[in-house]
């Protein structure tokens, strides 16, 4: 007997009932979260699944700001706004050999803060394109980064 299984045979019939309704309540929530992908989605999808190191699909954008940032307080607003769009949480991976999006209770806001300061208006320019062209996971995500120089 394995070692979960002995664990659950030690459970007593109450405790059994209890975890047999966490188990049932997630999956259930797990089914309602996968969905088949639009027509666009499935378009996207091919393209990933034939050069996954490419991002054409990717869509960026850049900004200059000047004046002071609260970094934290930015992390907070871009991941509120994860936790609001369900599809800013959705990943694409295969099930039973078909691509379906999966929309996550939960994503963690890929944030990352560089210190670019020393760099030359050349270097930062072409880190900002590199980061730009760098492709993104479908299968498991984030479809969405967020990089603070």
């Amino acid at each position: 007997m394995s070692g979960i299984s002995q664990r659950i045979g030690s459970l007593s019939s109450g405790e059994k009932r209890v975890l047999l309704a966490q188990l049932l309540r997630k999956q259930a929530s797990e089914a309602k979260s996968v969905y088949p992908l639009s027509y666009n989605q499935q378009g996207i999808w091919f393209l990933y699944q034939l050069a996954p190191e490419n991002a054409v699909y990717n869509v960026n954008f850049a900004a200059r700001i000047s004046s002071a940032v609260n970094v934290g307080a930015l992390r907070r607003s871009l991941q509120a706004l994860v936790d609001r769009h369900p599809s800013l949480r959705t990943t694409f991976p295969a099930r039973v050999g078909k691509p379906v999006q999966q929309v996550h209770q939960r994503h963690e806001i890929h944030f990352v803060e560089v210190k670019g300061s020393t760099w030359s208006e050349d270097e930062l320019k072409a880190r900002l394109i590199a980061e730009a062209y760098r492709p993104f996971d479908l299968e498991r995500g984030p479809i969405l980064r967020v990089t603070l120089v």
